[in-house]
């Protein structure tokens, strides 16, 4: 028995039976009025309860676009595909943002299973769909389609068709030189004359003739209140065509992911370690290809972030709200580099003063109000698409019929709550009460999109007991139309705002001086030993002012021996803590990793008691919010990837080349910096287009794509085909359980055929341990733990016995080499290298034994390079993690003219692989 209306409620909503069918007698009920609703048209009224409302007055597209922007339709497959079946829900009363239900999702098939394959660079075993042609492209492109979308080749340029005049165009603005310094640079007497234009004019009358991406459009909103109105406007750029962009980059053709796989990690096959890094091998992107009927679908999953951000440094109050986006069939190492251009700014989302309206609560709804009407006119074009998909143009030459889907949100806290429409002392991604958020609640249902609109719908009319225990606001959400959104998922964690700065530098940093006292807290710090990768803070760190993700990550390093003497307690929950951390910064995990995270929260839990003497408010750890959302990483984790692929870290490095470089370049003024802004925005996309375009064409690549009738065939259906297989990978049937490849050679015959070539080409060992050049030259040296090193292949046998993995790094030294040479005697003394002489001595009789002995004296000068750096390849059992590079210094302390020490010697050890058959270390 339901002892209250809200619990039989809860059970309809969350019993798949009972919510079916109720959906299919409220779609009876409302079969009239929901056909008759049109999805795309807003006519916003918010009810009779508030008494303002928001006007769409214009909508302007901005000029000059270029020969690139808005040429491609919005939905091009919109009549050779149906629509995907389902139905319409009303929203609430004098609303038109309905809700779109599928039909039958119940009835996706969930136990598909594919083939087993062994990748052996990224060393996993890989599922991929099964279902041959989902991933694959529709067609060809044909070469009209490859040089209006993805080759952008240029028409009347004027200048700026010679490649040396587009340098010089590109480093001037790329130099973020004003107009009038443009100007004077330009009528230098030196140079005057010798250039292709005359003045600035000419130069961006040159520079606005370049292809470009989308051109961005604007929308005027009228905010009433009772003290007058207030209009704001609202830059963006039509979604569709710059989700097409994103698939048309050349120097990405090859990087696209366009079919979901699943991996596994682990010596022998089998799907018992999951393992986790990008969104296209993960459960979410699996799940959502069962449920669409097309046997060519391709999911577009891609990603918005937002933040605002201030425009003015040390005085002003301008602010701005961009909005950028991505696509997650991109790998997530490319999304983060700025140089790729594969996250991309395509809105301002206005921040009205409201002035006109002196109720704070009315205002802040007003302003949260826009804020869901401008994010819900930002993605439908793409939320029109998402049920009849778009033919996408490809780099890779192909036409892809693409249902492009949200896949997550990148957003700080209380951005997340005002996308989830939730109360802040609630959570965006779960149910949990305010009163229990503190606690560590495994069991807690996540939010769930039909039931919060239907709470918000239902409150409108006669209340609802929902809408009050899921802490919901009186909104209606920008995505109540998207379909295939998982709100709870939606909400990516933030390793920047809740574990760099948020628990470590807001709660940690600051609870053990209050332990072990700030003298102490600094000391330990200073005597900390210098180390190879450790920053030293030698003033302590209770002093600084100003505290970097950086720094904090620095600090996070020692942060577990400084701790050692604040009782054990302390230091279980520290450990639990950082051991956390330090796992979700991995670009890859495995199921065991995750429950060993989980482990490691509960640790803390368990311990925390120790820190509630130090927290201020009554709520104690149900009011820090950071903390709670450390118990949704695992499950984000298996949806959408490990975190460093949604760092809000990305998002804020854009703010200083998409947004504070643009009012840089303006001129400032109330109401027309958001429009110099876009301008410059769009002449920046357009250089980079065109420098992509040069480069492309320089390439060997070029021309041998742009011959059409000879090229080879899409990388994305070839491995499906009878003896298509690459040799990289192998397959495996996991009903028969088989371990050899299509050619029927075994795994382990190839590892040793491949053993015997390594011996071949093993170098000979030198004697007297003199090495100036790396012994082993190649990939990474492997070899049996305990045994002698012969095996130098970089193949994974299927055996279970542990490898070693030794990194030969390349190592390089700068160009150029100290100015001033310093004599032999200096060099002895200030490095105390007391062997120098010898050593050299001896070096040069290695290197050939006939020449007489070289005896240098004191006064002998030599060049000297104080580091070089160690560039090592990816590590085979983290193939997604980038390089690493080390730093060896070798350099004496300096001192200033007043005799101070002014940069602290350092002499790094280094250990050189001498012997490649032996074991052990042989001081030089």
């Amino acid at each position: 028995m339901f002892r209250k209306i809200s619990a039989v409620k809860k059970h309809i909503l969350n019993t798949l039976d009972c919510h079916k069918k109720r959906n299919q007698e409220i779609h009876k009920l409302n079969r009239t009025k929901a056909v008759g609703s049109e999805p795309n048209t807003y006519d916003e009224d918010n009810g009779p309860d508030i008494d303002y409302k928001l006007v769409d007055v214009q909508d302007v597209e901005m000029q000059g676009g270029g020969q690139l922007g808005n040429q491609v339709p919005g939905s091009d497959a919109a009549d050779q595909v149906p629509e995907q079946p389902g139905f319409w829900l009303p929203g609430p009363d004098k609303y038109n943002f309905c809700m779109f239900v599928p039909e039958d999702e119940s009835n996706a098939t969930t136990s598909l299973t594919g083939a087993l394959r062994y990748d052996k660079k990224l060393r996993v075993w890989i599922e991929d769909y099964p279902v041959k042609t989902v991933g694959t492209p529709i067609q060809m492109a044909t070469k009209e389609e490859m040089l209006k979308h993805v080759l952008g080749v240029p028409g009347d340029i004027g200048e700026l068709a010679d490649p040396d005049n587009f340098k010089i165009a590109e480093f001037l603005l790329e130099s973020r030189l004003s107009v009038k310094e443009r100007e004077q640079f330009l009528r230098l007497n030196k140079i005057k004359g010798r250039m292709p234009w005359l003045s600035n004019y000419k130069l961006m009358a040159d520079v606005d003739k370049l292809p470009c991406r989308s051109g961005w459009r604007f929308k005027v909103y009228q905010l009433d209140g009772p003290k007058g109105t207030e209009k704001v406007i609202f830059w963006y750029r039509n979604t569709a065509d710059v989700f097409k962009e994103l698939f048309a980059i050349l120097a990405l053709k090859d990087e696209y992911h366009f079919r979901p796989k699943q991996h596994y990690a682990g010596q022998k096959p089998g799907k018992h370690n999951r393992q986790y890094g990008d969104a296209n091998a993960l459960q979410a992107w699996w799940d959502l290809q069962q449920k669409f009927k097309d046997e060519y679908a391709t999911m577009g999953r891609y990603i918005i972030a937002s933040d605002q951000t201030p425009l003015t440094g040390f005085c002003g109050n301008k602010k701005a709200h961009p909005v950028y986006f991505t696509i997650a069939n991109l790998p997530k190492h490319i999304r983060r580099a700025h140089l790729n251009r594969a996250m991309v700014l395509i809105g301002y989302l206005p921040i009205p003063d409201l002035d006109c309206e002196p109720n704070d609560n009315k205002a802040q709804a007003m302003r949260t109000k826009l804020f869901n009407t401008c994010m819900r006119n930002l993605l439908q074009p793409l939320t029109d698409a998402e049920r009849v998909g778009m033919e996408v143009v490809c780099a890779d030459s192909g036409v892809w019929r693409i249902y492009p889907t949200l896949l997550s949100a990148i957003a700080d806290y209380p951005e997340q709550c005002r996308n989830a429409c939730s109360i802040g002392s609630f959570c965006p991604v779960c149910l949990v009460q305010p009163d229990s958020r503190g606690d560590l609640h495994q069991n807690t249902p996540l939010c769930e999109k039909i039931p919060t609109l239907e709470a918000i719908k239902e409150h409108r009319k006669e209340g609802s007991p929902n809408f009050e225990d899921f802490g919901l606001h009186d909104q209606w959400p920008w995505w109540n139309q998207h379909t295939y959104i998982d709100i709870a998922t939606m909400h990516t964690p933030n390793l920047l705002h809740q574990c760099h700065k948020g628990v470590f530098k807001d709660h940690l940093a600051k609870w053990l001086p209050k332990i072990i006292g700030k003298k102490e807290l600094d000391l330990q710090y200073k005597l900390m030993p210098c180390h190879q990768g450790i920053r030293h803070f030698k003033r302590g760190i209770s002093k600084l002012l100003r505290s970097t993700s950086c720094k904090a990550k620095e600090m996070m390093k020692v942060f577990l021996p400084v701790a050692a003497d604040a009782g054990p307690k302390v230091v279980d929950a520290t450990l639990a803590l950082l051991k956390f951390m330090y796992l979700a910064h991995s670009s890859t995990l495995t199921k065991t990793k995750l429950e060993e995270m989980d482990q490691h929260l509960a640790t803390f839990h368990q311990n925390k008691a120790i820190f509630e003497q130090w927290l201020k408010t009554k709520r104690k750890f149900h009011n820090i919010p950071k903390f709670h959302q450390l118990q949704h990483y695992t499950h984000s984790i298996c949806m959408l990837g490990t975190p460093d692929g949604y760092n809000t870290k990305a998002p804020e490095r854009l703010h200083i080349d998409l947004t504070k470089a643009g009012f840089n370049a303006s001129n400032k003024i109330d109401d027309t910096e958001l429009e110099q802004m876009a301008e410059y925005i769009m002449r920046m996309d357009a250089l980079a287009l065109h420098q992509a375009y040069l480069t492309y064409m320089d390439s060997p690549k070029g021309n041998k794509d742009l011959d059409w009738d000879k090229r080879a065939e899409l990388r994305g259906e070839t491995w499906w085909e009878e003896g298509k297989m690459g040799d990289e990978d192998y397959m495996l049937d996991t009903l028969e359980g088989g371990t050899q490849d299509e050619d029927g050679e075994s795994e382990a015959s190839q590892c040793n055929s491949d053993n015997e070539e390594g011996k071949d080409n093993e170098p000979d060992n030198l004697a007297d341990g003199c090495v100036v050049n790396r012994v082993i030259k190649g990939r990474v040296r492997v070899s049996d733990q305990g045994g002698n090193g012969d095996n130098l292949d970089t193949n994974v046998g299927m055996d279970s016995a542990p490898k070693l993995y030794y990194p030969t790094p390349e190592l390089v030294t700068a160009k150029g080499r100290r100015k001033v040479p310093l004599t032999v005697d200096h060099l002895v003394k200030a490095h105390c290298a007391t062997n120098l002489v010898r050593d050299i001595s001896t070096f040069l009789k290695k290197l050939n034994p006939t020449w007489p002995t070289t005896i240098l004296s004191p006064d002998n000068t030599l060049h000297i390079w104080t580091v070089i750096c160690l560039f090592h390849p990816t590590l085979p059992f983290k193939a997604l993690e980038p390089p690493q590079v080390d730093h060896v210094w070798a350099r004496p302390t300096k001192f200033d003219s007043i005799q101070r020490v002014c940069c602290v010697g350092q002499f790094d050890t280094v250990l050189v692989l001498t012997y490649p058959d032996k074991a052990g270390i042989h001081c030089a």
